[in-house]
């Protein structure tokens, strides 16, 4: 493919961001093999993203020795050591009650607050909750 002036550009300012071939190729709607001839031509490398925490810590401990992967083990509490081993429980966020409510009868101390006809009241579980006010304490 027959790069412009503007698409050499576009290649430069790309690859000093770090953009991958696919992402350059996709941009000047040609192939990743096409920018990478173009990308060679040129002598441009690509500039490494640099790594995060997680992918160091992962390259650090891969290229461990046994030994030092014993040391290293030996400074970890027993949880821990056994969480690394057999993986996290799994968490869905979510909590899930399979329990009735439990129903208490508190007639007897209605009768005693309100009176003996506050039976006849009571509002049912499709009624609005709202007893009569009675004697106040």
């Amino acid at each position: 493919m027959k790069m412009t002036d503007a698409d050499i550009e576009l290649l430069r300012f790309a690859y000093s961001k770090g953009k991958s071939d696919k992402e350059i190729a996709t941009l000047l709607h040609t192939t990743p093999t096409a920018v990478l001839e173009k990308r060679t031509e040129l002598g441009l490398t690509t500039i490494s993203k640099p790594k995060s925490m997680k992918e160091a810590a992962r390259e650090y401990l891969l290229t461990m020795s046994d030994q030092e992967k014993l040391d290293f083990l030996a400074t970890i509490p027993k949880k821990d050591l056994w969480q690394m081993a057999e993986g996290s429980a799994p968490t869905s966020g979510t909590l899930e009650v399979k329990q009735e409510p439990i129903r208490i009868d508190i007639t007897h101390q209605l009768r005693t607050v309100y009176g003996p006809r506050i039976i006849d009241q009571v509002p049912t579980d499709s009624s609005p909750s709202q007893l009569p006010a009675g004697p106040s304490e």
